[in-house]
């Protein structure tokens, strides 16, 4: 299983630099093996407000974006439940201060770890560098 971060996932649904290497990058993957999790949703609208609160996107882009990450998510994404073990771990990981993560990374990283993802792909560089000191298998699968 590859695990999804939410920054690998926005150009995907939004136009960005990265948009067109990531979808390529996708369609290159078997869709079974593709995982996020309960927490990647919640990050994704987060995105897209932030777009919107500094006039990036239209409230009506953000709707479509976020119905096409709900279709897709749903068809083709394994959604990984949350569970104790994994707010543990990310606490673990979190506090380990000279990593520098920040509360949303250290759940992605735990939820990889966890449930035995192959690799996290992921656009924040701080969060693979810190994936890297964990022996946690990360990296873009692209090149911006």
């Amino acid at each position: 299983m590859f695990y999804l971060d939410t920054s690998f996932l926005v150009p995907y649904f939004v136009p960005e630099k990265a948009s067109r290497p990531v979808e390529k990058f996708l369609s290159s993957l078997k869709t079974e093996e593709l995982a996020i999790s309960q927490w990647t949703r919640t990050e994704f609208v987060s995105a897209l407000g932030i777009k919107i609160r500094t006039q990036r996107f239209s409230e009506n882009a953000a709707r479509r974006a976020l119905a096409a990450f709900d279709e897709i998510a749903g068809q083709y994404f394994t959604v990984i439940q949350i569970m104790e073990r994994d707010y543990l771990l990310a606490a673990e990981f979190l506090s380990q201060w000279s990593l520098g993560l920040r509360a949303g990374a250290s759940l992605h990283l735990a939820l990889a770890k966890n449930h035995g993802a192959k690799r996290i792909y992921s656009l924040d560089k701080s969060l693979i560098k810190a994936a890297s000191r964990l022996r946690i298998p990360a990296g873009t699968g692209i090149k911006i």
